[in-house]
Protein backbone atom coordinates (compact mmCIF):
# COMPACT_ATOMS: atom_id res chain seq x y z
CA UNK A 1 0.00 0.00 0.00
CA UNK A 2 1.97 3.32 -1.11
CA UNK A 3 1.94 5.80 1.82
CA UNK A 4 2.83 9.88 1.12
CA UNK A 5 5.60 12.14 1.53
CA UNK A 6 4.39 15.12 0.62
CA UNK A 7 0.56 16.59 1.08
CA UNK A 8 -1.56 14.52 -1.14
CA UNK A 9 -1.96 11.07 0.77
CA UNK A 10 -3.54 9.32 -1.32
CA UNK A 11 -5.03 5.54 0.57
CA UNK A 12 -5.65 2.57 -1.47
CA UNK A 13 -9.50 2.96 -1.71
CA UNK A 14 -9.16 6.60 -3.03
CA UNK A 15 -6.98 5.57 -6.12
CA UNK A 16 -9.15 2.61 -7.48
CA UNK A 17 -10.47 4.48 -10.60
CA UNK A 18 -7.33 6.57 -10.95
CA UNK A 19 -4.71 6.41 -13.13
CA UNK A 20 -1.48 6.48 -11.49
CA UNK A 21 2.36 5.87 -13.05
CA UNK A 22 4.80 4.10 -11.66
CA UNK A 23 7.98 5.08 -12.14
CA UNK A 24 10.42 2.86 -13.18
CA UNK A 25 13.94 3.61 -12.62
CA UNK A 26 16.27 1.33 -14.86
CA UNK A 27 19.25 -0.12 -13.02
CA UNK A 28 17.70 -0.48 -9.70
CA UNK A 29 17.68 -4.29 -8.98
CA UNK A 30 15.73 -4.79 -6.53
CA UNK A 31 12.50 -2.80 -7.74
CA UNK A 32 10.05 -3.53 -10.04
CA UNK A 33 8.21 -1.10 -11.59
CA UNK A 34 6.23 -3.23 -13.43
CA UNK A 35 5.28 -5.89 -11.05
CA UNK A 36 4.24 -2.93 -8.69
CA UNK A 37 1.83 -1.65 -11.51
CA UNK A 38 0.41 -5.65 -11.80
CA UNK A 39 0.14 -5.60 -8.13
CA UNK A 40 -1.94 -2.34 -8.01
CA UNK A 41 -4.07 -2.83 -11.14
CA UNK A 42 -5.20 -5.90 -9.46
CA UNK A 43 -6.03 -3.58 -6.33
CA UNK A 44 -8.31 -1.88 -9.22
CA UNK A 45 -6.19 1.01 -9.91
CA UNK A 46 -5.45 1.99 -13.68
CA UNK A 47 -1.51 1.60 -13.23
CA UNK A 48 1.00 1.29 -15.76
CA UNK A 49 4.85 1.82 -15.59
CA UNK A 50 6.49 4.95 -16.63
CA UNK A 51 10.24 5.53 -17.32
CA UNK A 52 11.86 7.80 -15.01
CA UNK A 53 15.49 8.34 -16.69
CA UNK A 54 18.32 8.78 -14.28
CA UNK A 55 21.66 9.07 -14.17
CA UNK A 56 24.93 8.69 -12.09
CA UNK A 57 23.13 5.71 -10.67
CA UNK A 58 26.38 3.28 -9.62
CA UNK A 59 26.03 0.15 -11.37
CA UNK A 60 23.72 -2.62 -9.99
CA UNK A 61 22.22 0.04 -8.26
CA UNK A 62 19.69 -0.59 -5.51
CA UNK A 63 16.90 1.38 -3.43
CA UNK A 64 19.75 2.56 -0.93
CA UNK A 65 21.56 4.35 -3.64
CA UNK A 66 18.14 6.25 -4.37
CA UNK A 67 18.19 7.96 -0.79
CA UNK A 68 18.07 11.69 -0.68
CA UNK A 69 18.20 11.82 -4.51
CA UNK A 70 15.86 14.44 -6.46
CA UNK A 71 12.53 12.50 -7.68
CA UNK A 72 13.49 12.07 -11.17
CA UNK A 73 11.24 13.94 -14.13
CA UNK A 74 8.47 11.77 -15.40
CA UNK A 75 6.34 12.33 -18.24
CA UNK A 76 3.07 11.40 -18.02
CA UNK A 77 -0.71 12.15 -18.54
CA UNK A 78 -1.59 10.01 -15.72
CA UNK A 79 -3.21 11.72 -12.15
CA UNK A 80 -0.71 10.70 -10.09
CA UNK A 81 3.08 9.38 -9.58
CA UNK A 82 4.10 6.18 -7.90
CA UNK A 83 7.88 6.68 -6.94
CA UNK A 84 9.96 4.12 -5.04
CA UNK A 85 11.12 5.17 -1.70
CA UNK A 86 14.04 6.98 -0.76
CA UNK A 87 13.32 10.19 -3.32
CA UNK A 88 12.79 13.92 -1.70
CA UNK A 89 11.25 16.63 -3.48
CA UNK A 90 8.23 14.61 -4.62
CA UNK A 91 6.45 16.43 -7.49
CA UNK A 92 2.73 17.92 -6.02
CA UNK A 93 1.21 14.61 -7.45
CA UNK A 94 3.50 12.16 -6.53
CA UNK A 95 3.81 9.81 -3.42
CA UNK A 96 6.12 7.37 -2.45
CA UNK A 97 6.10 3.70 -2.36
CA UNK A 98 6.30 1.72 1.06
CA UNK A 99 9.58 -0.20 1.15
CA UNK A 100 11.25 -2.97 3.70
CA UNK A 101 14.39 -2.76 5.15
CA UNK A 102 16.63 -0.92 4.57
CA UNK A 103 13.89 1.61 4.71
CA UNK A 104 14.18 5.79 3.84
CA UNK A 105 11.56 6.04 6.40
CA UNK A 106 13.96 4.70 9.18
CA UNK A 107 17.07 6.55 7.17
CA UNK A 108 14.86 9.57 7.55
CA UNK A 109 14.05 9.46 11.13
CA UNK A 110 18.14 7.90 11.71
CA UNK A 111 19.33 11.52 10.08
CA UNK A 112 16.93 13.56 11.62
CA UNK A 113 18.15 11.98 15.12
CA UNK A 114 21.62 12.74 14.11
CA UNK A 115 20.79 16.22 13.87
CA UNK A 116 18.68 16.92 16.96
CA UNK A 117 21.89 14.97 18.65
CA UNK A 118 24.57 17.69 16.70
CA UNK A 119 22.39 20.46 17.92
CA UNK A 120 22.54 19.04 21.49
CA UNK A 121 26.53 18.75 21.11
CA UNK A 122 26.04 15.44 21.95
CA UNK A 123 29.31 13.56 21.00
CA UNK A 124 28.91 10.30 19.09
CA UNK A 125 31.43 7.87 18.91
CA UNK A 126 31.09 4.71 16.60
CA UNK A 127 33.39 1.99 18.71
CA UNK A 128 32.40 -1.22 19.82
CA UNK A 129 32.27 -1.99 23.35
CA UNK A 130 34.17 -5.13 24.87
CA UNK A 131 33.74 -4.82 28.39
CA UNK A 132 32.81 -2.29 31.38
CA UNK A 133 35.15 -1.38 33.97
CA UNK A 134 33.47 -1.64 37.48
CA UNK A 135 33.20 -0.48 40.72
CA UNK A 136 30.85 -2.25 43.44
CA UNK A 137 27.55 -1.96 41.93
CA UNK A 138 28.12 0.67 39.91
CA UNK A 139 29.68 1.11 35.94
CA UNK A 140 32.60 3.24 35.80
CA UNK A 141 33.13 2.87 32.01
CA UNK A 142 32.79 1.07 29.08
CA UNK A 143 35.90 -0.27 27.02
CA UNK A 144 36.51 0.08 23.44
CA UNK A 145 39.73 -0.59 21.10
CA UNK A 146 39.58 3.39 20.91
CA UNK A 147 40.23 3.93 24.84
CA UNK A 148 37.49 4.02 27.79
CA UNK A 149 34.13 5.90 27.53
CA UNK A 150 33.82 7.41 31.37
CA UNK A 151 30.09 8.11 32.30
CA UNK A 152 27.67 8.59 35.32
CA UNK A 153 25.23 6.46 33.34
CA UNK A 154 24.87 3.80 30.74
CA UNK A 155 21.96 2.64 28.84
CA UNK A 156 22.32 -0.73 27.17
CA UNK A 157 20.57 -1.18 24.19
CA UNK A 158 22.34 -3.83 22.45
CA UNK A 159 19.19 -5.32 20.45
CA UNK A 160 18.56 -9.35 20.75
CA UNK A 161 20.05 -11.95 18.49
CA UNK A 162 20.80 -10.05 14.93
CA UNK A 163 22.42 -7.46 17.18
CA UNK A 164 24.45 -9.47 19.59
CA UNK A 165 22.19 -8.44 22.81
CA UNK A 166 21.78 -11.89 23.33
CA UNK A 167 23.50 -14.94 22.22
CA UNK A 168 22.16 -18.30 21.99
CA UNK A 169 23.72 -22.22 22.65
CA UNK A 170 22.09 -24.35 24.96
CA UNK A 171 20.38 -21.13 26.95
CA UNK A 172 20.00 -17.72 25.97
CA UNK A 173 22.51 -15.47 27.66
CA UNK A 174 23.84 -11.82 27.56
CA UNK A 175 27.40 -11.02 26.28
CA UNK A 176 28.88 -8.28 27.65
CA UNK A 177 27.93 -8.03 31.28
CA UNK A 178 26.50 -11.29 31.93
CA UNK A 179 23.32 -9.80 32.90
CA UNK A 180 20.41 -12.41 34.40
CA UNK A 181 18.12 -13.28 30.95
CA UNK A 182 14.60 -14.20 31.83
CA UNK A 183 11.33 -15.91 30.22
CA UNK A 184 8.10 -15.07 31.31
CA UNK A 185 9.00 -14.02 34.48
CA UNK A 186 11.70 -17.13 35.61
CA UNK A 187 15.31 -16.90 35.17
CA UNK A 188 16.64 -18.83 31.47
CA UNK A 189 18.19 -21.76 34.17
CA UNK A 190 14.32 -22.38 35.71
CA UNK A 191 12.38 -21.62 32.27
CA UNK A 192 14.73 -23.93 30.46
CA UNK A 193 13.26 -27.66 31.29
CA UNK A 194 9.95 -26.20 29.77
CA UNK A 195 11.09 -23.57 26.79
CA UNK A 196 13.37 -26.59 25.73
CA UNK A 197 10.11 -28.09 24.84
CA UNK A 198 8.26 -25.26 23.54
CA UNK A 199 10.91 -24.65 21.06
CA UNK A 200 10.42 -28.07 19.68
CA UNK A 201 7.33 -27.28 18.71
CA UNK A 202 7.90 -23.24 17.67
CA UNK A 203 10.93 -20.98 17.97
CA UNK A 204 8.82 -18.03 18.86
CA UNK A 205 9.07 -18.27 22.66
CA UNK A 206 12.95 -17.72 22.49
CA UNK A 207 12.37 -14.81 21.10
CA UNK A 208 10.23 -13.94 24.06
CA UNK A 209 13.51 -13.98 25.92
CA UNK A 210 15.62 -11.07 27.64
CA UNK A 211 16.06 -8.95 29.81
CA UNK A 212 14.26 -7.58 33.30
CA UNK A 213 14.36 -4.77 34.48
CA UNK A 214 12.83 -2.88 37.57
CA UNK A 215 10.28 0.14 37.11
CA UNK A 216 13.57 2.14 36.56
CA UNK A 217 14.58 -0.13 33.71
CA UNK A 218 17.46 -1.09 35.80
CA UNK A 219 18.33 -5.02 34.49
CA UNK A 220 18.10 -7.05 37.20
CA UNK A 221 19.95 -10.38 38.69
CA UNK A 222 18.79 -13.58 39.27
CA UNK A 223 17.76 -12.44 42.72
CA UNK A 224 15.58 -10.12 41.46
CA UNK A 225 17.84 -7.06 42.71
CA UNK A 226 19.75 -4.49 40.49
CA UNK A 227 22.61 -6.14 38.59
CA UNK A 228 24.02 -2.02 38.66
CA UNK A 229 22.48 0.78 40.22
CA UNK A 230 23.56 3.02 37.26
CA UNK A 231 22.65 0.73 33.95
CA UNK A 232 19.19 0.75 32.21
CA UNK A 233 18.36 -1.19 29.06
CA UNK A 234 16.05 -0.10 26.49
CA UNK A 235 14.94 -2.24 23.42
CA UNK A 236 14.73 -5.48 21.92
CA UNK A 237 17.24 -6.77 24.73
CA UNK A 238 14.06 -6.78 27.04
CA UNK A 239 12.24 -9.88 27.48
CA UNK A 240 8.62 -10.68 27.36
CA UNK A 241 7.76 -9.38 24.17
CA UNK A 242 8.04 -10.53 20.48
CA UNK A 243 9.17 -7.46 18.38
CA UNK A 244 8.18 -9.44 14.97
CA UNK A 245 5.11 -11.46 16.18
CA UNK A 246 3.76 -9.73 18.99
CA UNK A 247 2.06 -6.41 17.54
CA UNK A 248 3.76 -3.58 18.81
CA UNK A 249 7.27 -3.48 16.74
CA UNK A 250 9.21 -0.38 17.27
CA UNK A 251 6.16 0.57 19.81
CA UNK A 252 8.22 -0.70 22.97
CA UNK A 253 11.67 0.17 21.87
CA UNK A 254 10.66 3.62 21.47
CA UNK A 255 9.09 3.89 24.23
CA UNK A 256 11.72 2.36 26.85
CA UNK A 257 14.88 4.71 24.83
CA UNK A 258 12.76 7.74 25.52
CA UNK A 259 12.23 6.72 29.19
CA UNK A 260 16.15 4.83 30.02
CA UNK A 261 17.60 8.32 28.54
CA UNK A 262 15.76 10.27 30.74
CA UNK A 263 15.80 8.26 33.88
CA UNK A 264 19.62 7.52 32.88
CA UNK A 265 19.86 11.79 32.45
CA UNK A 266 17.98 11.75 36.20
CA UNK A 267 15.16 13.59 33.92
CA UNK A 268 12.50 11.01 35.44
CA UNK A 269 11.89 9.88 38.91
CA UNK A 270 11.68 5.95 40.17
Amino acid sequence: MPTSTVSLEPRLGGLRGRRVAVASVEGVGDYDAESTAAALAEQGVKASAVRAPMKDLPPEAALGDLFGRPAPTVRTTADLVAFPPGFVKLPKDGFELLAAAPSPHGWRLQKALEKMLRAAQVNVVGAEVTDFRRESDRLQAALTAAGELAADSFVLASGRFIGGGLVKSRLVREPLLDLAVYYQGETIEAAYPRLRHLEYLDPAPAFRTGLLTDRELRPVDAAGAPAFANLRAAGSVLGGYDYAGGGCGFGLPLLTGRLAGRLAAGMEGG
